[in-house]
């Protein structure tokens, strides 16, 4: 018993205690200080380059499934391969709340996002001036008119209205899909415009004004996984400063029930 005293003594309690303390402190630093934290936007057949680590994750394939009879998303994953590891190419599956950690970073399901490729034509005047495809982040010209731009700034899988008639956007689903055009005259903006999929709710309201008008042929939707990567040295050294501090409490409530 007196050897038991002896090893559980109160300066080493209160040496752990202490210690512990510091290192807790020094792992949020470096964690501060080193911590890298990035949101990635991949389609399948894109691919993550893990900075510093020399490792590539690549996406296959990205899934989502919707609860029966529902637009309601029960569950997204992207399906992953690790090309750098030798030997057969093995897949994995990033999940939310499932992450796959690789190389000392840990890469996480974020979420999702809906876009697509849109076949539009640009009207005016009744006659069509310019017809193609066009992504979300495309700019074009106006042909005939050099300060006038426009910009094809997201792609809006479901657009709605609440029940106090004012827009929303849901995400999650393709339901009533809509196109936002940015108009620029010299770099200013000077008009926001909605050209829905289903042309007949394209229809102008009374005294709008309308630049122009766009008549979309069809659209392709691609989905997009978004991926955080997260990679940070100090999460070990604070989790060693909480080991060291529940070890040191423990040789305390030890010693006093000696």
């Amino acid at each position: 018993m007196k050897f038991l005293k002896y090893l559980v003594s109160l300066k080493m309690a209160l040496f752990f205690v202490h210690c512990s303390v510091l290192v807790i402190f020094f792992g949020a630093f470096i964690s501060k200080t080193l911590r890298y934290e990035r949101n990635y936007r991949i389609f399948p057949g894109g691919a993550i380059i893990l900075p510093h680590a020399g490792g590539k994750v690549v996406l296959n394939d990205f899934a989502i499934d919707y609860y029966p009879g529902t637009f309601q998303p029960k569950e997204y994953r992207s399906r992953v391969c690790l090309p750098e590891t030798g030997g057969p190419i093995k897949e994995y599956d990033i999940r939310v709340n499932h992450p796959l950690r690789y190389k000392g970073y840990s890469l996480y399901q974020a979420s999702f996002e809906i876009t697509a490729e849109v076949e539009i034509k640009l009207i005016h005047a009744q006659r069509v001036i310019w017809e193609g495809a066009w992504q979300p982040g495309d700019c074009l010209g106006i042909p005939g008119n050099s300060d006038l731009r426009v910009k094809f700034t997201r792609f809006l899988p479901d657009v709605y209205e609440d029940e106090k008639g004012i827009r929303q956007v849901r995400m999650d689903a393709v339901r009533n899909p809509a196109m936002e055009l940015h108009i620029y005259n010299r770099g200013r903006l000077v008009q926001q415009q909605l050209v829905f999929c289903d042309g007949r709710k394209n229809k102008r309201k009374a005294g709008e004004e309308v630049l122009f008008e766009w008549q979309i042929k069809n659209f392709t939707t691609r989905s997009a996984s978004i991926l955080q990567v997260v990679k940070d040295p100090g999460v070990a050294i604070i989790w060693t400063g909480f080991i060291m501090l529940f070890l040191g409490l423990g040789m305390l409530l030890f010693k006093r029930q000696l």
